[in-house]
């Protein structure tokens, strides 16, 4: 039998069949090799590159801080942070951070930097405590000055912000003038005649203990604190009779400096929020305020052609802040900073005006037949108290910026004047 070749195209099929053999088996996996020398496989999970970071505050003292802190990372959102308890920032990236308490109220004391940097570890949590202090403090309160004894001085009292629960602080038979609640609610700056002449003093909010500040022949008063509560800006007859000047003292009564020096008279000095200005009123008349109750002042303005000036607490960088023919005085900055109450005859009676703090945008707050005087501002820039004749005696009253909603404080027989807001409960 002879035996048969195989047609040629079935030749064919059979090799290119044997030849794919090979291709599936590669591309099917083989030998379990990737098919891509350069193809890693399955990577697996990416690497860990943020952290968590645990804020904690814990606070001490009295007074404290109800409504509790903020907090931020790096300026973003802010976190409610309580007075003694902890939040989460989830998923920060490792490295460095800046952390920062903020909202603390104004008698309470962060221990160590703030902000601070904290270094967050990738995969774990990094913890920042923030250990406070709070001092004794007076908060929400308005001292002030009032003549409503029959020893025929002017004594200091304390209210409630609203005008509720008045007390008497001072009872000596020299009259206490002029106070001024320190930035934290801890003690009150004033002038008295306790000692002789007016000097200024420190009266603690707890105990009630005094501590004088200046010791001159000469009249000091008109006490203004600094932002940190470490110096005094005042005025002062020490150069010389007639002549006023501003002067600025550590509280301790050490580094007396001299701020101004003008033959006109410069007084009714206020410390700016942020520390750089002190305003004050600069007159070109002379007048006698070392009587023996600086509240005659209070009655009929004697401070002709006065405008208002700010001096840096070193005695450089005068700036004329207003400039017409009348009285512009007793001056007192926002707690912003932005602008600036005072008091003004400029439209015949004397009347409360704001002006922002480069001069600009004068704006009138109020507007009645009687005195309206020497305003202060509340600490959350709301309301603005002065006091006034507008109900027979002299009272204090709240009043908007924006000159709405009249407020009575106070209601006796006796001349209240020369109120002062205390920080505020946060």
């Amino acid at each position: 039998m002879t035996a048969r070749t195989p047609a040629p195209a079935a030749r064919s099929t059979r090799v290119l069949a044997l030849l794919a053999l090979p291709a599936v088996a590669l591309a099917c996996g083989g030998d379990g090799g990737p098919t891509d020398p350069d193809d890693p496989g399955d990577p697996g999970p990416p690497p860990v590159t943020t952290g968590t970071l645990e804020v904690q505050a814990a606070t001490a003292g009295d007074t404290v801080d109800g409504d509790g802190y903020t907090v931020t990372l790096d300026g973003g959102n802010a976190l409610s942070l309580a007075a003694d308890g902890a939040v989460t920032f989830e998923d920060v990236e490792e490295g460095d951070h800046e952390v920062a308490l903020a909202d603390v109220q104004a008698n309470c004391g962060v221990g160590g930097e703030n902000p601070r940097t904290v270094s967050v570890t990738a995969g774990e949590t990094t913890t920042a405590s923030f250990d406070l202090t709070c001092a004794p403090a007076l908060l929400d309160r308005v001292v002030f000055q009032a003549r409503r004894f029959d020893n025929g001085n002017d004594d200091l009292f304390l209210m409630n912000a609203d005008g509720t629960s008045v007390t008497r602080l001072t009872t000596d038979l020299a009259p206490d003038t002029d106070p001024a609640f320190s930035p934290d609610g801890t003690r009150i700056a004033f002038s008295s005649r306790r000692a002789g002449g007016y000097d200024i003093w420190i009266m603690d909010v707890v105990d009630m203990d005094l501590t004088r500040v200046t010791t001159h022949e000469e009249s000091d008063f008109d006490p203004t604190w600094s932002p940190d509560g470490e110096r005094l800006a005042f005025t002062s007859y020490r150069n010389g009779f007639p002549n006023l000047e501003i002067y600025v003292v550590n509280v301790d009564g050490t580094g007396l400096t001299r701020l101004t020096d003008d033959p006109g008279g410069d007084l009714a000095p206020d410390w700016s929020p942020d520390g750089s200005a002190i305003v004050f009123e600069r007159t070109g008349r002379d007048f006698d305020l070392r009587g023996p109750a600086l509240s005659v002042t209070i009655g009929e303005s004697n401070h002709a052609d006065s405008d208002l000036y700010t001096v840096s607490p070193d005695g450089g960088s005068l700036t004329r802040i207003t400039e017409d023919g009348a009285v512009d005085t007793h001056p007192a900055w926002s707690p912003d900073g932005s602008r600036i109450a005072f008091e003004t005859d400029r439209d015949g009676g004397l009347d409360i005006y704001t002006v922002a703090a480069d001069g600009s945008d004068l704006t009138r707050v109020t507007d009645h037949a009687e005195n309206d005087r020497s305003p202060d501002w509340s600490p959350d820039g709301e309301r603005i108290l002065f006091s006034t004749r507008r109900d027979g005696n002299l009272e204090l009253y709240t009043i908007t910026p924006e000159g709405s909603d009249p407020v009575r404080l106070t209601d006796h027989a006796a001349g209240d004047f020369n109120g002062t807001f205390g920080p505020e409960r946060r």
